[in-house]
């Protein structure tokens, strides 16, 4: 293992055998010895991407019983979250179900070793995590590279129209796309889970009743998913957790956290999930205030401070962040095209910064908006780049990828 942490990998694959169970180890001493290597890979080579497999199935194996294997697997599992590694899960795509979960028979030589087929198929599993993580990769690369010429892309609540809003699905359909960032809202329910959800009430996206803030994490989870035309679907309410952990190597989430829920529950998450590096946070406070509410990690944070026209000293107020944090991009808002304010996108462009404006509303982006660029996209999202916008939040996150690939910012 020193050899390997001394050289600096960019990235490493773990995969573990079978053989110590065959030998009489149990379980929680396999998990114990993979815990020690994954920790000393995080300490000596902390920039290593660290992909850990799961314990692939055997067949008529009963040294090596699947019932093992599975408990490993789980344990293995919870890595992700306390050695910030990458799991991948190989088990569930070898095991036959209709065989008591034991290997596919004909993904084998022997019961235990893969032969050509079962090797394509692993090799398959592979390249698309590794490919996860190369769109993330690319997009956090973007976010902090002002002076390219992508476009980068949010997309509001996810792909709502074709999966409900705020849902795991949602975010799914994100990722198949290539968009790089989902917005998502943060809400807290009676007994302090931070789970995902827009409304303070329940009635218009689940099929619930009632306050989020009057239900309980287990009564939120007895509910529904509706989808964009108000049918119930199958799918469950997120939590914030879930929704980090299912992204995690995948694609950007963007939080749209409410005042009212103390930043340290969203930070503690943050760092269990080890995923700080690959959220972005938002809001319209000032410098002190944005200390105040976020603490000291501020600096640590993707942080973009919004500029509206209730900020009374813009000018002032750009200054004092580009004096601090130096935030990688400012999200304006703007109501008409010749407003004031629109003035400074200039200005955040020459700090080399970012600007972002929501595209989802016409009265946020001076009338060029999602609606105006289904029939004249030239006069909505073209107006908003050729006047410096370089991250655009939209309702129509297709639509704006295949119009940004025709105009070659993508």
């Amino acid at each position: 293992m020193d050899e390997v942490t001394e050289s600096r990998p960019e990235k490493i694959f773990l995969l573990i055998g079978t053989n110590d169970l065959r030998n009489k180890k149990t379980p929680e001493y396999i998990i114990q010895k993979i815990t020690q290597i994954t920790e000393k890979i995080r300490k000596e080579s902390p920039n290593t991407i660290v992909y850990l497999q799961s314990l692939l199935p055997t067949y008529n194996r009963p040294e090596r019983p699947i019932s093992s294997i599975k408990a490993i697997n789980e344990g293995i599992k919870k890595l992700e979250d306390k050695t910030k590694v990458f799991y991948i899960d190989l088990f569930s795509h070898f095991a036959n179900p209709n065989e008591e979960d034991q290997l596919y028979n004909n993904l084998s030589l022997d019961g235990l070793h893969l032969n050509g087929k079962g090797y394509l198929k692993w090799k398959k599993i592979i390249e698309n995590k590794v490919n996860d993580y190369g769109h993330l990769k690319k997009s956090l690369q973007h976010l902090k590279n002002p002076s390219d010429n992508y476009v980068f892309v949010i997309a509001h609540r996810g792909d709502w129209r074709n999966a409900p809003e705020n849902s795991i699905q949602a975010i799914k359909g994100c990722i198949d796309m290539g968009v790089d960032a989902v917005e998502i809202d943060i809400a807290e329910t009676k007994d302090g889970h931070i789970i995902i959800m827009h409304d303070k009430k329940l009635e218009r996206t689940t099929n619930g009743k009632g306050a989020v803030k009057e239900k309980t994490l287990k009564e939120i989870k007895q509910l529904v998913l509706k989808d964009g035309v108000g049918r119930k679907t199958k799918y469950k309410i997120p939590t914030l957790k879930e929704a980090l952990l299912f992204s995690k190597g995948k694609i950007i989430l963007d939080l749209d956290v409410k005042s009212e829920i103390p930043f340290k529950k969203i930070a503690q998450i943050l760092e269990e999930t080890g995923t700080t590096n690959q959220v972005i946070l938002r809001s319209y406070r000032p410098l002190k205030e944005a200390y105040a509410y976020y603490g000291n990690i501020l600096k640590k944070l993707n942080y973009i401070p919004g500029v509206s026209k209730k900020i009374k000293n813009i000018d002032k107020y750009i200054k004092e962040f580009e004096s601090d944090i130096n935030p990688l991009a400012y999200a304006i808002k703007f109501e008409k095209d010749d407003a004031p304010i629109t003035k400074f996108m200039s200005v955040i462009a020459k700090n080399k910064d970012k600007v972002w404006v929501h595209s989802i509303t016409a009265n946020r982006s001076g009338g060029h908006d999602d609606e105006k660029a289904i029939t004249d996209p030239d006069n909505a999202w073209g107006w908003l780049i050729n006047n410096g916008v370089n991250m655009i939040q939209t309702d129509r996150p297709r639509l704006l990828l295949n119009y940004l690939r025709s105009r070659g910012v993508r």
